[in-house]
């Protein structure tokens, strides 16, 4: 069973959250080596279930809160411009009637450019 990192961004009751497609770790890196049994260090781990499990979340982390001391978002101050965003239909969703063809996966087209050019990716 995989485990998936979603962020709920509306109150409770109203369906709508992020869910986390990938990560470029900075941090822990040999940790993550070991953790994911790589050959080589990680430099982009694509795949929500192997995010989850490069960050070692399991269903123990359900329904905490992003403000507790267990599991949280920094905010870095990265800021990426918005043309350096791209909106695509999401995947897997085909039963969802028109919703299916709403531009609601954003992704980076940093994070392309950099998975198709650098050879330590995990994933796809």
């Amino acid at each position: 069973m995989h485990h998936l990192l979603n962020v709920v961004t509306h109150e409770k009751g109203t369906p709508e959250a992020v869910l986390i497609r990938s990560i470029m770790p900075k941090l822990n890196v040999d940790l993550i080596q070991k953790r994911l049994k790589l050959s080589q260090k990680p430099f982009f781990i694509d795949g929500p279930g192997r995010v989850c499990k490069t960050l070692n979340i399991t269903l123990k982390h359900n329904r905490l809160s992003l403000l507790s001391e267990k599991i949280w978002i920094e905010d870095k101050n990265i800021v990426l411009d918005s043309k350096d965003i791209q909106a695509s239909k999401r995947i897997g969703i085909d039963y969802a009637g028109k919703d299916a063809f709403r531009l609601w996966r954003f992704t980076s087209k940093l994070s392309n450019i950099i998975f198709m050019n650098e050879s330590t990716c995990v994933g796809r």
